[in-house]
């Protein structure tokens, strides 16, 4: 009897498999004989199966996919390589077939040209902060960029963006040029003070020294000798700080670190001062040899810093 059950007829089970699934899968599972693996690879082929069935025949049923205008609303959303893909696959028996393939090319350009975009919306955004160097540098990779793509699109030089780029690059090389003048300006006048206040310095430390080395040779002029030391230790005092003031303006780095030089090797020497006076005082000639050798160390550092220093004029043509 249980030969002769519907399920146990494979013709019929087949059947029922491919022309109504639900039944047929349910069949195999009540036919003892077929193994559990097999039941299980035929439920998943014939699902699969009928899935595909269902699709055919109800997809005549279903309405057509406007890939046109799926396009458009990728368009407006500035999703240029979504519509890209929705106008490819627009049909041929689509009215707006033409127009598409028209919007097609654009859309390469839209595509290639998003980066140039991209750095001239950077480059405003610099500006706006007033970042200059920044901005110059973004407006410098947009032009390249534009370039890149006219070297593939010879006739969209007009495009809009890229002339803006330039007026951008345009009004930084003039605001460039003006700032460097205003920086050059700055740096003379600078360098004006920074000499007159070497040099002012280097008068009273000749003169101290005068004093100093006739006393050491024949005892002279001791109260002159230390009379003018204590002027040069004073100008020490006063004049490496004027110098140092010379660092509130803005200006590079390298001339900073020459005024840093001077106002250092001034406020030292002026402990080589204190010593010449103290060897004066209490007539101690170690003391006077070891002021004199820190003396004789200060004019070799001034002649480096002097020639650093006449490097920088001749560089920003003082």
């Amino acid at each position: 009897m249980e030969s002769k059950k519907w399920f146990n007829n494979k013709g019929l089970l087949v059947a029922l498999f491919f022309l109504f699934y639900p039944i047929g899968v349910f069949g195999i599972w009540k036919r003892n004989a077929t193994k559990l693996w097999k039941k299980l690879l035929y439920s998943i082929i014939g699902f699969i199966y009928f899935l595909c069935m269902i699709a055919l025949t109800f997809e005549p049923l279903m309405p057509d996919r406007d890939f046109y205008k799926e396009a458009q609303k990728s368009i407006k959303k500035k999703d240029y390589e979504a519509a890209k893909r929705y106008l490819e696959i627009v049909p041929k028996t689509d009215l707006n077939y033409t127009t598409a393939r028209e919007q097609l090319k654009k859309l390469d350009y839209l595509i290639a040209v998003i980066p140039a975009y991209n750095f001239y919306e950077s480059a405003q955004r610099s500006l706006a902060d007033s970042n200059i160097s920044m901005s110059k540098s973004y407006a410098d990779s947009s032009i390249i960029s534009f370039n890149e793509v006219f070297s593939r699109y010879p006739d969209t030089k007009n495009d809009t963006t890229y002339l803006s780029v330039l007026s951008i690059q345009s009004f930084i090389s003039k605001k460039q040029e003006i700032e460097m003048k205003q920086r050059d300006k700055r740096i003379a006048e600078v360098f004006k003070d920074l000499s007159a206040y070497v040099n002012e310095y280097e008068k009273f430390r000749k003169q101290a020294e005068k004093f100093m080395y006739s006393w050491a040779q024949n005892g002279s002029d001791k109260d002159q000798a230390i009379e003018a030391i204590e002027e040069a230790e004073k100008a020490s005092t006063v004049l490496s700080e004027k110098i140092l003031n010379l660092k509130s303006k803005i200006l590079p780095e390298e001339v900073f670190s020459i005024i840093d030089k001077y106002s250092l090797i001034i406020s030292k020497h002026g402990t080589t001062l204190y010593m010449f006076k103290d060897a004066l005082r209490e007539n101690k000639s170690s003391t006077m040899d070891s002021a004199i050798h820190f003396s004789q160390e200060y004019q070799l550092d001034k002649k480096e810093i002097d020639k650093s220093y006449q490097e920088l004029k001749i560089k920003y043509k003082i």
